[in-house]
């Protein structure tokens, strides 16, 4: 059997990210890189020399926009290209070239593509241990990137190296990578192409079922994620065990069902591979001219591609028989001397490499000599440079230390000044607070015990004498006079309620705040729409009654300055913060009316906020007017006992 292998990059099938070169993007890229991406996609899916012009010309837009990933991309599809041509020195160029414009792209896992393609073509032109060298370079890349959750990309580089293995005659150490990469991808869902191909080639020697089974199972996969190369190899390969087991009618049969997969990008190697096994089988069907055709084809494709040893002994070989079975004895000739010659150059190669590698290694066995006596007076040297180094490391983290502790110390001592500020101001607050109430108190008092008992006994002197004197009952003046006493009484009687409201001692904040609201309502110089939300607990007095007084200002405001029909109280309580919003639908405010905030009362709401650890931010609205908005944390200003206010809606 004639067994052909090449490194291939064919894009995996996966349900995790796609790594081919074609699905990358370039981070921070600009608009113009989006027609060198398409024509780079577009080269594709054309013929060779179509594709080379295509990615030529995307490579000089790249350097014109400066768009780096673009030209190794370029680059990297021009390797492939030449590659395909049998150019393998231009084509490793290509990729050294991508190579340098890929060096800081972000997108690591390219250059494990690049690696792996320049492999292929150091193996065509017979540099295999240089292809090897590549492969494990493409695996030093995923280990030193962390680019391990790649399953797919690292058991697609396992591959590669069985392929070479497989070559070689290594089946042993070829299935040993193999299921590698198996058990890289098991259970996650990744198909990974010629996995199971490669694994029938290794059983070739030893297992001609295995090696069907693992065709079989390739061209099932390949035809049921769409893959035309992997169907049309699959094909071959069954193709091949048929013809193998002088079965070559049915070898035909299915080396012939893979020529529907052959496109224009289909890889020249595959082309030899296809008429190589056609010319076997035709030649165990003893049809020497069939045989001798597709032989022809590929003999001369391998000679512009290159050929491994290996096929060019079998294709010379058996041109030399099918030669001398026609009786072209000279012809026959010069296919052993073809063969003889190239056989020769190979064996001399080798002869080469290998004196080459005793020469290194003898080179390196010397200097290592040498390395190894310096080794021994740098390893003292390094041993105290190490101990200095751990001492001064120690030393500077004992600086360090003691310079943060100091600096916490600090901190801590600052922050606890300042919350005894911060405690003074509440402190000298609470105490301003508690005696303004408590003038209040004793005006409100005052008020309704004197003058609201004086204007009481007028007012009973006054309705006594018009009971007295009837003709009283049709003055108009003794009438309004007592109209204008009972106004005087509600408006004295407004004044001791506004100066020391009783709802908020008994009821709370909520429903001193909706008491409040329903008055200003009444008077129809404003209407304010209250709302309530959450379960406030009952709070401090001193904070409930700082709280009121600061809402009872920001109304007076809005009724004294911003000529508004309409206002907005909102209290919300959740998670131990109380906002309260505070909007109109006035004129609103601007620079200057800032400026003058003291004018407007609210430098003395600002300080009492503050004080309370509060916060105050004033706004426009965008549909016209004011919004005010307080929020304040109530940890600390809580009372032993705390009631429940329902949610409420004055709207």
């Amino acid at each position: 059997m004639l067994l052909l292998v090449s490194l291939l990059t064919i894009p995996v099938y996966a349900q995790e990210k796609n790594y081919t070169s074609d699905n990358y993007e370039w981070k921070n890229f600009k608009t113009d890189t989006a027609e060198i991406n398409q024509l780079i996609l577009r080269s594709q899916y054309i013929s060779t020399d179509s594709s080379i012009v295509l990615l030529q010309t995307a490579y000089k837009k790249s350097i014109l926009a400066k768009y780096n990933y673009g030209a190794a991309q370029s680059l990297l599809g021009l390797g492939v290209m030449y590659g395909h041509s049998g150019a393998y020195d231009s084509s490793i160029n290509y990729y050294k070239r991508a190579y340098y414009y890929c060096y800081n792209c972000p997108e690591k896992q390219f250059r494990v593509l690049l690696w792996q393609d320049m492999a292929s073509s150091y193996a065509r032109s017979g540099n295999r241990n240089i292809a090897f060298i590549c492969l494990y370079k493409a695996l030093d890349e995923i280990k030193n990137n962390d680019l391990q959750k790649y399953h797919a990309l690292t058991a697609d580089i396992y591959c590669n190296i069985a392929t070479m293995l497989t070559a070689d005659g290594q089946d042993n150490k070829a299935l040993y990578y193999l299921r590698k990469a198996e058990a890289s991808v098991k259970n996650r869902n990744i198909y990974i192409p010629l996995l199971y191909l490669n694994m029938a080639n290794a059983y070739h020697a030893s297992n001609i079922d295995s090696y069907l089974f693992y065709s079989r199972k390739e061209l099932e996969l390949g035809k049921k994620y769409g893959s035309k190369e992997i169907s049309m190899l699959a094909y071959f390969s069954i193709g091949d065990a048929y013809t193998d087991q002088k079965m070559p009618a049915k070898g035909i049969q299915y080396i012939d069902s893979g020529i529907a997969y052959i496109t224009k990008s289909t890889n020249p190697v595959h082309i030899i591979q296809y008429n190589a096994r056609l010319g076997e089988a035709y030649y165990q069907l003893k049809n020497f001219k069939r045989a001798e055709y597709f032989l022809d084809i590929a003999a001369n494709l391998g000679k512009k591609l290159g050929l491994t040893d290996n096929e060019r002994f079998y294709i010379d070989t058996t041109l030399a028989a099918i030669y001398t079975k026609e009786g072209n004895f000279q012809k026959a000739l010069e296919k052993q001397r073809e063969y003889a010659e190239s056989h020769d150059n190979f064996l001399k190669a080798q002869k080469d490499s290998l004196i080459n590698k005793l020469e290194v290694t003898y080179r390196t066995a010397e200097k290592d000599k040498e390395i190894a006596s310096q080794l021994a007076s740098i390893k003292y040297r390094n041993s105290l440079i190490i101990v200095v180094s751990i001492i001064a490391f120690l030393l500077t983290m004992l600086i360090v230390s003691m310079y943060l502790i100091t600096r916490n110390r600090k901190q801590l001592q600052e922050e606890k000044i300042l919350n005894l500020e911060q405690e003074k101001k509440i402190t000298e607050l609470k105490g301003m607070l508690q005696g303004e109430e408590k003038e209040r108190k004793r005006i409100a008092r005052d008020l309704h015990d004197g003058i609201m008992g004086q204007l009481s006994a007028i007012k009973l002197s006054l309705s006594f004498l018009k009971r007295k004197y009837n003709a009283l009952n049709d003055a108009n003046d003794f009438s309004e006079v007592l109209s204008n006493l009972d106004e005087a009484a509600k408006d004295l009687r407004n004044t001791a309620h506004n100066l020391m409201p009783a709802t908020l001692s008994y009821h709370g904040l909520g429903a001193a705040l909706h008491t409040f609201c329903n008055k200003i309502n009444q008077t129809n110089e404003l209407q304010i729409h209250f709302y309530m939300y959450g379960e406030l607990p009952k709070l401090q007095s001193y904070f409930e009654l700082s709280i009121y007084r600061i809402v009872q200002e920001l109304i007076q405001n809005i009724i004294k300055h911003a000529k508004a029909t309409e206002a907005l109280l909102q209290i919300n309580f959740f998670d131990e913060q109380l906002t309260i919003t505070i909007e109109d639908n006035g004129s609103g405010f601007n620079a200057e009316t800032i400026d003058r905030a003291a004018g407007l009362g609210l430098t003395n709401v600002k300080e009492r906020i503050s004080a309370f650890h509060g916060t105050f931010t004033i706004g426009r609205r965008n549909e016209g007017g004011t919004a005010i908005e307080i929020v304040f944390e109530t940890n600390y200003m809580k009372n032993e006992e705390s009631y429940v206010n329902k949610d409420s809606d004055n709207g």
